[in-house]
Parts: structure tokens; sequence; C-alpha cells
């Protein structure tokens, strides 16, 4: 009996090689196809830049897709060059304030989490850890929301531009229970709340729009954007046409409404009818002691030279009054428009006539984020309908 040495034992031929070009930086990837019918053999070469981890990632990823029948080049970029990519996409169709949204989220979130993993290596578990890691932080449920909005757009644009056969967001999902997490619901105040904070904003700059704010629940930038036109005192409606969005500069803008309920007229009561024009004579007033100082861009709630107020200072004097009332300075300004959400769906007001109100696009938007205000809802329409049937006894 021979013996073996392990001399003639030929070792497995590695399918994929890489060559160092620059450590940790650059490497030519050469990975074997196969052989046609004639016997010749086929390899697919590549230059690759990342680290060495990396490179073997896109050799495996190679592998995978010459196996799979896939495009071998559609997956060459990191995630991270890929929201470079999509980012420049966005500067077309796209409000200046919504890319500079996409901007931070992709800076803060999703390019420490994912940008140095290749594109096509990043599955629907790569991003469920990472909403994991969010909420365990404390991020509520809306902002994973709009964090998953944000990465189910760039996959899909990957998807079109061939960088990847399809996308691993199909397979995430946010757990309805997050939903009832207590640091997701929205801070509103009671009514008694309401009273101190307005009895404490008596005689400030801001105080007919805070008393405004909490009547028609508009948005922060919707307030500072109003403008005298939207004001009919004849037919007591105020109308929303825009809102004002200011740049790190200190300079702003007026937005057009993103939708079109989001452009909305409202009925005013005779007392808020009579707060804007309270409104109306102290800029009057203030347009007279400024003279040739003032310029007249027709916002309701202006400055003393009749520059609109910047949003630094609408949030300092709501926690001014905030600490003058002792209430807690968990409440900012946007509170105003939670409050009159939660106010009145807990009386019972039809939650589509609520949703219109505050200019959601569906009214599920509404009904997902102030839930948590109508736990007995379905208790009081088991009452209703029993006592319909019962009448027809």
């Amino acid at each position: 009996m021979e013996e073996n040495t392990g001399k003639d034992k030929q070792k497995p031929r590695r399918t994929g090689q890489r060559q160092t070009i620059v450590a940790g930086k650059k490497y030519v990837l050469r990975v074997f196809l196969g052989r046609d019918a004639a016997g010749k053999r086929h390899y697919h070469s590549e230059t690759f830049h990342g680290g060495a981890g990396q490179a073997e990632d896109r050799i495996r990823e190679i592998i995978r897709r010459h196996r799979a029948g896939e495009p071998i080049k559609a997956n060459a970029d990191t995630f991270g060059a890929f929201l470079d990519e999509w980012i420049e996409a966005q500067r077309i169709g796209v409000a200046e304030s919504s890319l500079e949204n996409y901007k931070r989220n992709v800076e803060k979130h999703l390019r420490p989490a994912l940008g140095s993993k290749m594109m096509a290596a990043i599955t629907a578990d790569d991003v469920q850890r990472f909403y994991n890691k969010l909420h365990a932080e404390g991020a509520g449920v809306a902002f994973i929301r709009h964090i998953h909005t944000i990465l189910g757009m760039v996959f899909k644009l990957a998807v079109v531009r061939k960088k990847l056969v399809g996308s691993p967001m199909a397979g995430v999902k946010i757990p309805k229970e997050w939903a009832d997490d207590p640091g997701d619901k929205k801070p509103a105040m009671t009514v008694d709340q309401v009273a101190a904070f307005l009895n404490a904003a008596d005689g400030e700059r801001l105080e007919n729009l805070f008393k405004l704010a909490f009547h028609v629940g508009f948005r922060p930038g919707e307030l500072l954007g109003l403008n005298w036109a939207d004001f009919d005192p004849q037919a007591k409606t105020l109308r929303v046409n825009q809102s004002i969005v200011f740049r790190k500069a200190g300079d702003w803008y007026l937005k057009r409404p993103k939708t079109p309920k989001s452009k909305r007229t409202l009925p005013l009561t005779s007392a808020m009818v009579e707060v804007l024009k309270g409104q109306r004579k102290r800029q009057l007033e203030d347009r007279m002691r400024a003279g040739k100082l003032w310029t007249d861009h027709g916002f309701i709630f202006a400055d003393s030279t009749g520059e609109p107020y910047p949003r630094w200072v609408l949030l300092n004097d709501c926690k001014r009054i905030l600490r003058a009332a002792k209430l807690p300075e968990t409440f900012y300004p946007y509170s105003a428009r939670h409050t009159m959400a939660t106010t009145l769906l807990a009386a019972g007001v039809n939650p589509k006539a609520v949703s219109e109100r505050m200019g959601h696009a569906r009214i599920k938007i509404t009904l997902d984020a102030y839930a948590h205000v109508l736990p007995g809802m379905q208790e009081d329409v088991s009452e209703e309908i029993e006592r319909l049937l019962n009448a027809k006894k």
C-alpha cells in the first residue's frame, strides 16, 4: 500500500482573486466565470476602490450574481457613493427645504449606518437592525417612518439606474407596537394649560400669533408666512397659501403648499377676527414708528420694520412664555397644532373634518398621528349601533 504524503493532493482553485494596487484603497479583482462550449476559460475583471474586506465582499457578490444570472456590474458602488448620486438627482423637482432635510438625514443617519457597505450587499436585515438601533436610541416611529421613506426612494432609484436588481426594502417592516411608545405621542396641552399659556403671553409681541395658532392649527411656517391678502374679515376666513422657510444664512423664501389639501381656507370665529383686527392695528402703529425703515412684505406677523419673524424668535418667545406660565418646556410652537387636533378629536369631532383643518393629504395621516387620542371611539360606535338597532324594535 502506497503511503499518501499529501504532496499530490490538489488544493481547490480559488474562484476569485484580488491584486493590491494601493493597500486598503484600490484593488484589481479577477473572478473565474467558467468555461464555454469550446473549453475556453472566461473571467470578470474590474478595478475596485475600497478596503480589503469590502473587496472580498465584492468578489463574493460577483460570484453570487453570476450564478443567479444577474448583471455582474450592477453593484460596483458603495451605498455611500450612491447616496451622493441620489442627492444630486433630488436637486431637480424637490423644494429647497426638502433637499436640505434629505442632506441632513443622509449625513447624520444613513451614511454612518450603511454608507460603507456595498450596494448589493445591503439586506433587509441590515436595514431592520438600523431601525432597531434608532428605536433603542429613542427615535419616534414618525421619524423612523421618515427614514424608511427616504431609504425607499434611494433604493428605488438604484433599481431604475441598474445599480440593483431589486430593493431590500420589500422585506423591511416597522413594528406596529412602536407606534404605542409614549415618546412618540404629540405633545399637546390641556385646556387649562392653554389658558395659562395665553394668559402669560398677554402683552408679548407674538401674543396674537399664539392666540390664532391654537384655533386654526397651522404649522409654524404657515403662521409666519400668512399675508394680509389671506385674511377676509367680511367673510370671516383665513387662507393658507404659502409658508415661509428660513435658510441657515438667515435669509428666507416663500414656498407654496406641497399638496392641494395643504392649501386651505378656514372659517374664523368672531373672536379670531377681532384678534387679527387687533394685530392689524398694532402693525400700523409699528409702521408709523418705523417710517422709511418699514419694508412692506405684507406679512400679518412681522417685526418692527416689516420683516418676517425667524423661527428661532418664535421658539424663544414660546419658551419664555412657558417658563412664565410654569408649564413644561417640552411644549414648543408646533404644540399649538397638536393641541388643536387632540382637543377636537377627544371631543368627538369627525376625524375627516380635523384632517382637512390640519391640511393633511390623507385622513390616514391624521389617524396615525393621533390614534392615541381616540381610545374609546370603537366603544362609542358599539353603543351607537346598539341604540340605532334597538330603536327599530
